[in-house]
């Protein structure tokens, strides 16, 4: 999701708490599998209960968030998008020395040069920092 459509769902959201948790769950459910995995894996990221996952991720209108539940949902999606921008860095790390190696193979035999592995790593530095 861009950046801007998520900051436009949130102020829609702000006056709604159960939307705005859906849109938690449903976020840290990811994109892929079946929709019980994806409300097993939002309930395990966020630290809930799978039935009170599945209930938000439904926006059951008997659902009722507190602001301590909001508020903990929202810094573990924040502290998850965290550790997966350092995880892409350290993956870009990589294929730059794996790059930097190969360079230095190649020029001791003459062999191909390893910018395809430069140009995937400059990638990953990318979508690290948002981009």
């Amino acid at each position: 999701m861009s950046e801007k459509r998520s900051e436009g769902l949130m102020s829609v959201h702000a006056l709604n708490p159960r939307a705005e948790m859906q849109v938690l769950v449903r976020e840290a459910g990811g994109p892929m599998g079946p929709v019980k995995q994806r409300i097993a894996r939002a309930a395990r990221r966020l630290g809930i209960g799978f039935n009170r996952a599945k209930d938000l991720y439904y926006a059951d209108p008997r659902c009722v968030v507190r602001a301590d539940e909001l508020d903990a949902a929202r810094a573990a999606m924040l502290a998850r998008k965290g550790a997966e921008r350092d995880e892409l860095r350290e993956i870009a790390a990589d294929f730059e020395a794996l790059a930097q190696r190969m360079a230095r193979l190649a020029a001791s035999s003459g062999g191909e040069s390893p910018d395809p592995f430069r140009l995937l790593a400059g990638r990953l530095r990318r979508l690290a920092h948002g981009g």
